[in-house]
Formats: C-alpha cells, structure tokens, sequence
C-alpha cells in the first residue's frame, strides 16, 4: 500500500473524500477514499481541496467522481452550496 498523493508508504492514513460528518452513507465506499501520508493528510486538512489539488493535480478525476456521485459536480459546487 502507498500514499496516492506521493507513492510514499511510510505514515500512511485513510482520508475521506466527503466528510464523514456530511455523508456518513459513503463511510464505507471504497471510491471515497484516498490513502494519503500523515503530512499530505495534514496539508489537506490545513490548505482544503483547490490547494491539495493543486499539490496533487492527479488526484483532481477521482476526487471530481466522488464529488459526482454525491451529486456536487466538484468540491467547489459543495462547498458553494453549503
């Protein structure tokens, strides 16, 4: 297993796409889910999505699909809506 940020595998940890708190229904889909290092974790939590997409610009398809599924049409439109 490997970070999908960094292709690093030491310190890894499971990120949640959609917030666990606002979509509880997709704790478990596995489309959800990013597995990232401690301090790519960290910078997301720190800078939010358009910085770490900017970071990480490959992750942008899957985490656009997982923003789709839920029915936003990226995490900008969520957070616009909110």
């Amino acid at each position: 297993v490997w970070s999908e940020g960094s292709g690093r595998r030491e310190n890894l940890e499971i990120h949640d796409i959609l917030s666990r708190g606002a979509f509880p229904q997709y704790i478990d889909c596995a489309w959800n889910l990013l597995v990232l290092t401690r301090d790519e974790h960290r910078f997301f939590h720190d800078h939010g999505w358009s910085m770490f997409l900017e970071k990480y610009p490959h992750l942008k398809e899957k985490v656009d699909l997982a923003f789709r599924k839920a029915g936003y049409k990226t995490p900008d439109t969520f957070f616009l809506a909110a």
